[in-house]
């Protein structure tokens, strides 16, 4: 046999079913349930976390210190602040609306490609809706709206409350976590060159969402459990009864006709 005619492992997969079996060999309820039992085991610490000040500089105001005189930031304050405009950048990877954007840019550019894109859609935007949907039926507010010595365990809200208290009670799961995580998912399927740098930016995003108190640790991951449960499960499962496959291959054949 020719070896060149070997496909590489770390070349994009060539159709459908190539990218439905690098899905189907990667772990699904192992990555899961140690996802979720992280998140049950910070929560002990969801509290402190959240507190942690994302910007040094005005600790002492947020502390009600007022007499102290304000000093002009240290060399080590600047730095802080660099990492955080660029960690607040990292939300783009989980943000529905840059993600569809980035989608947008998948399909117009990897043309050979339109048969995945579907799946895509499905994997990133699909693992996004999912947690919004858990959402619904468990409250619990957001670390930035939590009181001084509050109980992690008060922080849970009423079972099925079904979006009453707005985006305030909506911390649990992080939806932008599942969704940068679903997305490095599908990429990291689709272009396995670029794996490392498609997780580490679902990683970073989730880093954000903690450090900018939308949510608490645990949150982050358990909403990340739940985008890998949507991307891979499903990413890996035959979906012709919600016509995904159909409109793949006629993605696909479209761009072999021209």
């Amino acid at each position: 046999m020719d070896p060149i005619a070997q496909p590489d492992a770390l070349d994009p997969p060539a159709n459908l079913d190539e990218f439905r079996r690098r899905l189907a060999a990667r772990p699904l309820w192992t990555v899961v349930l140690l996802l979720i039992a992280a998140g049950v085991a910070v929560l002990w610490v969801d509290m402190r976390v959240s507190r942690v000040p994302i910007d040094p500089t005005k600790s002492s105001a947020a502390a009600g210190d007022s007499s102290e005189e304000i000093l002009p930031p240290s060399s080590i304050d600047r730095l802080v602040g660099l990492a955080k405009d660029q960690l607040a950048r990292a939300e783009v990877f989980g943000y529905g609306v840059s993600v569809a954007v980035m989608l947008l840019a998948v399909l117009l550019v990897d043309a050979k490609r339109r048969w995945a894109w579907p799946r895509l859609v499905m994997m990133s935007l699909g693992a996004g809706l999912s947690a919004n949907i858990v959402k619904l039926f468990l409250a619990r507010t957001r670390p930035k709206y939590c009181a001084m010595g509050t109980d992690v365990w008060h922080t849970f809200g009423k079972f099925l409350a079904f979006g009453k208290g707005g985006s305030h009670q909506q911390s649990f799961p992080s939806s932008h976590t599942a969704t940068a995580v679903g997305l490095a998912v599908a990429l990291s399927t689709l272009y396995p060159r670029g794996r490392w740098l498609f997780f580490a930016l679902a990683a970073l995003c989730g880093c954000q969402r903690i450090a900018f108190q939308a949510h608490f640790t645990s949150d982050v991951c358990w909403g990340a459990a739940l985008g890998w449960l949507v991307a891979v499960g499903l990413g890996r499962a035959k979906l012709e009864w919600l016509g995904i496959d159909r409109l793949g291959r006629w993605m696909g054949r479209e761009r072999n006709d021209q």
